[in-house]
C-alpha cells in the first residue's frame, strides 16, 4: 500500500492550526513570524526551509509541505501528533550535502510536491520506490511546453487529441514524479523520457471517507523510453485527486504498482 495525501495549502494549515493548539504549552509570539501556531510541529531543518523563502506565498506552501509529508509518515508508522516534532527526515543532498535533497527516514520511500496552493506527498515501504508530483491546473501551458517537455511520440498524440492543458500538464506530472522517484529530478531531459499511453497494471485507489471514488482503478503506465537506466522499470499512475476549475493533477510514480489510499490532511488518523 502507499499513502498518499493531496489536499490545498489552506486546508493544511487550518487543520495543523488546531492539533498545534492541543500541543503548545505557550500562546504563539509575534516573534515566530510566519510560522505563527505551526512552530510547535516543526523541526530545525523545517524552520529554516520555510525561512529561507522570499515570499510569504511561496513560505506557506513550504510550510504546508513539509507538515504533510511528516504528518503522513507519523500516521504511516502509527505514532500520534506528539511525536511530530521529533520526527526526524533526512533531506542531506547527495551532492553538495546541504539539507535540501530527496526525504529520507528509515526502511521508507518518502516524496512530496507542491503547486501554488495544492501540496502533496507519498509514503510507502522502501522497495516501491516512490515519486510524487502535483501541477495546479491552468487554462494553458506556457509557451514552448510541448518540445520542453514530451517526447516527439507523445507530441504526436496529443497533436491528435487537441490542444487541451490538463492532459499536458497531467503528463508533466507524471514525468516529474518518475525523476523524482528515480533519483535524478530535471537534470534528465523530460523530453527525453517516454511514458506509454496504455496502462499495464491496475490497482485501487481507495479514497477517505471525505472523498469520492474509493474503489476506483489506478491506471499504471510504463516508462517506455528512458534516457538514464536510473528511470527504468518504473510506472506511473494519475491521481484524479482534485478535478474541475481551480483543481490539481497528481500523479503518483513507483517500481512496484500497488494499491493508493489516498488520504486529507485533517483525516490522518493520528
Amino acid at each position: 500500500m502507499i499513502d498518499v495525501v493531496v489536499d490545498r495549502v489552506d486546508a493544511v494549515l487550518d487543520a495543523a492550526a488546531e492539533v498545534a493548539a492541543t500541543l503548545a504549552t505557550s500562546p504563539p509570539s509575534p516573534l515566530d513570524g510566519d510560522l505563527g501556531p505551526w512552530r510547535v510541529l516543526l523541526d530545525g531543518d523545517d524552520r529554516a526551509a520555510i525561512s529561507a523563502r522570499r515570499f510569504p506565498s511561496d513560505r506557506r506552501r513550504t510550510l504546508a509541505g513539509r507538515l504533510v509529508l511528516r504528518s503522513l509518515l507519523l500516521d504511516r508508522l502509527g505514532r500520534s501528533w506528539r511525536d511530530l516534532p521529533d520526527l526526524l527526515v533526512c533531506r542531506t543532498c547527495d551532492s553538495c550535502g546541504a539539507a535540501h535533497g530527496r526525504p529520507r527516514y528509515p526502511s521508507m520511500s518518502l516524496s512530496s510536491a507542491s503547486s501554488d496552493g495544492w501540496v502533496s506527498a507519498a509514503v510507502g515501504a522502501e522497495r516501491a520506490a516512490v515519486g510524487i508530483d502535483i501541477e495546479a491546473v491552468r487554462e494553458t501551458t506556457w509557451s514552448g511546453f510541448d518540445g520542453a517537455a514530451l517526447h516527439p511520440v507523445e507530441r504526436e498524440h496529443f497533436r491528435r487529441h487537441g490542444s487541451a492543458a490538463r492532459p499536458r500538464l497531467q503528463r508533466w506530472a507524471d514525468k516529474e514524479a518518475v525523476l523524482k522517484a528515480a533519483g535524478v529530478g530535471l537534470r534528465v531531459d523530460p523530453a527525453a523520457l517516454r511514458i506509454a499511453e496504455q496502462s499495464s497494471t491496475r490497482t485501487a485507489l481507495r479514497c477517505a471517507p471525505e472523498r469520492n471514488g474509493s474503489g476506483s482503478p489506478l491506471e499504471w503506465r510504463r516508462v517506455v523510453v528512458s534516457p538514464t537506466s536510473a528511470a527504468e522499470g518504473f510506472s506511473v499512475a494519475a491521481i484524479a485527486a482534485a478535478p474541475g476549475e481551480g483543481g490539481a493533477a497528481a500523479s503518483i510514480a513507483s517500481t512496484s504498482p500497488d494499491d493508493v489510499r489516498l488520504r486529507s490532511f485533517a483525516g490522518l488518523d493520528l
